[in-house]
Order: C-alpha cells, then sequence, then structure tokens
C-alpha cells in the first residue's frame, strides 16, 4: 500500500472498504527459508489489523505457523490445503479456491461468514502485538 514496513502504517483508504486480501509475504521460495523459519512481514500484519479475511501467498506452512501462534484462519470457507504445497502451483491453487468461495457467495454473506475469525485474529494480535511487531523491518 506504499505506506510504510510497521502493521500500523497503512493506507486507510485502501483497506477500509475491502474484505478480503490476497497477501504475497516476502519470502516465499524455500530457499529463502532454508531453516524453516517462517517470517511474517507488516503485509501478513495489516489485513489483521483492518479486520480482513485473508490468504497468505508464502513459505509452505505459514497458516499452520499462524494457527500454532493462536490465529484463525479461513479454512472453515475455502480450501487452505495450497498452505501444504510444494508445489510453485501454490499461487494458483490459492486463488482458485478463493474465486471458487468468493462465487458462491455474496458479500454480506463473507462478511457474516468471516466477521467472528476476523475480530479474533485482531483481538489476538493485541494481545501479542509487541512480540509480533519486533518481528517487521
Amino acid at each position: 500500500d506504499g505506506e510504510g514496513s510497521r502493521p500500523n502504517d497503512y493506507n486507510r483508504a485502501i483497506y477500509k472498504d475491502t474484505l478480503i486480501n490476497v497477501v504475497t509475504e516476502t519470502h516465499y521460495e524455500p530457499h529463502w527459508n532454508k531453516y524453516h523459519h517462517i517470517f511474517l512481514s507488516e503485509k501478513t500484519w495489516k489485513p489483521i489489523i483492518c479486520k480482513q479475511a485473508f490468504i497468505i501467498i508464502g513459505p509452505k506452512h505459514t497458516l499452520k505457523y499462524l494457527k500454532e501462534l493462536g490465529f484463525k484462519t479461513f479454512d472453515h470457507l475455502w480450501d487452505e490445503s495450497y498452505d501444504n504445497c510444494d508445489s510453485h502451483n501454490r499461487l494458483y491453487i490459492a486463488l482458485n479456491s478463493l474465486y471458487n468461495t468468493i462465487n458462491g457467495y455474496t458479500i454480506d454473506e463473507l462478511n457474516r461468514a468471516t466477521i467472528d475469525v476476523r475480530k479474533h485474529n485482531l483481538n489476538h494480535f493485541k494481545s501479542i502485538r509487541e512480540s509480533m511487531i519486533k518481528t517487521c523491518t
């Protein structure tokens, strides 16, 4: 969004009317994560702070790691099996899943179906904010 690299530095005009964010994390390729460390940048935290649903195109098991941190994802709505995929087709699989889901709901239905998870994630982020912001450069 061009506003900065901290979670609270975001262009409010871009985020205020958006329900779902497709996050393309910085370190996607396996060789950037050769020690199995998953780096979550502000690209992941901004949608959480803005109470958006998300699909994250990042290293394998990024969603699994978020769940281990106590966050919830949207696996009750769309297929998140792409998170386990070694393939370079991960982006295609994720976006195809989201596309198929979006076509089955209205915006109001998606809003209602995701609101509890979105609220949980924002509240959880607030509770662990200091340790998570330290991960952002």
